[in-house]
């Protein structure tokens, strides 16, 4: 890991402007947890390429995890604008807009990307707490039971379906 990061800081000591390496220099920072050195790549790589869908994605998610959600949903809307249907920015801003209790605004971000053909697992399980949060449970279980048939390993989808099946009395 060390020597990738070496070799990116390399190939952009010679070229600055080498937009993949100051995204995969980013990655492998947000991945370390120095969310700093990563917003700074990811920075750069927005002023270089703003019409990169991923580095507002990427940019978001460092500003998401330092806790900065007005940042954060800035950079998904902009990945969002660039790219209607990009699953995992939609996931990011209904989750963002769901702590915020801005539940419309998170149905119409989580429909426009389903409705857009975009499928994860990420989707559906927001989708999920959305539908629960309005004890709309057949809908929350649906939308959790798709997260689960796309990331059978995504256990809070899991543990959601549990908690839905006891709140309907279905304790088998």
């Amino acid at each position: 890991k060390a020597r990738g990061v070496e070799a990116l800081l390399s190939i952009l000591k010679r070229n600055p402007e080498n937009v993949p390496a100051l995204s995969m220099l980013g990655i492998a920072y947000l991945n370390d947890g120095q969310l700093d050195k990563a917003r700074v790549c990811f920075e750069r790589e927005v002023l270089l390429k703003p019409q990169m869908d991923t580095a507002h994605l990427n940019l978001g998610t460092v500003h998401k995890r330092k806790g900065n959600l007005d940042l954060a949903e800035k950079e998904y809307r902009a990945a969002l604008a660039l790219s209607p249907g990009f699953a995992e920015a939609a996931a990011n801003l209904a989750e963002i807009l769901l702590q915020r209790d801005r539940l419309p605004e998170a149905r119409g971000v989580l429909e426009e990307a389903l409705g857009r053909g975009s499928h994860s697992a990420d989707l559906y399980f927001e989708k999920g707490l959305l539908e629960a949060r309005e004890s709309k449970w057949e809908a929350a279980r649906y939308a959790f039971t798709k997260a689960v048939s796309l990331d059978p390993l995504r256990h809070q989808a899991l543990a959601n379906l549990g908690r839905i099946a006891y709140q309907q009395g279905r304790v088998d």
